[in-house]
């Protein structure tokens, strides 16, 4: 959940102050008012019956849908390349999966310190893999990026 929601905020960052800055903040408001008044719904249904994990639900539902808002007024100002977005969330979605299952395969020996660390290095090493094969990583860029730091 916390992954997820991580994802979102990036997401929310990049798209809310640029609605602001393209006049459509009266619209951002608007949305994060209602998903606001949702979400107090969605805690006063569920923390009752679920406690945290509840509350937890509740703010990925209705901060998804936010977000969800954020990206469709960026698509009515610049017409995103949807199909486009969608392989790349696709494909992100899928290496992060088989991250979590190698690291999560693996968590029954972490016992110590360095066991954790080897299990983190795996998690890392999995994604640099995969993100690299898939070409959603390029070696070069970020060559030239720390290069330029």
């Amino acid at each position: 959940m916390l992954a997820l929601f991580a994802i979102l905020q990036a997401v929310t960052k990049l798209t809310s102050n640029g609605l602001d800055y393209l006049g459509r903040a009266h619209s951002r408001a608007l949305v994060k008012g209602l998903t606001a008044i949702l979400n107090v719904g969605l805690n006063v249904l569920l923390i009752p019956t679920m406690g945290v994990v509840g509350a937890a639900i509740a703010t990925i539902i209705t901060y998804s849908m936010y977000t969800l808002a954020n990206v469709y007024i960026i698509h009515q100002e610049f017409s995103l390349r949807v199909g486009f977005l969608a392989r790349r969330l696709a494909a992100i979605c899928a290496i992060t999966s088989v991250m979590a299952i190698v690291v999560f395969a693996v968590t029954d020996y972490i016992t110590s310190i360095p066991s954790l660390l080897l299990a983190v290095a795996l998690g890392v090493a999995v994604w640099a893999v995969l993100s690299v094969a898939t070409g959603l990583l390029d070696i070069a860029d970020v060559r030239s990026n720390l290069q330029h730091s």
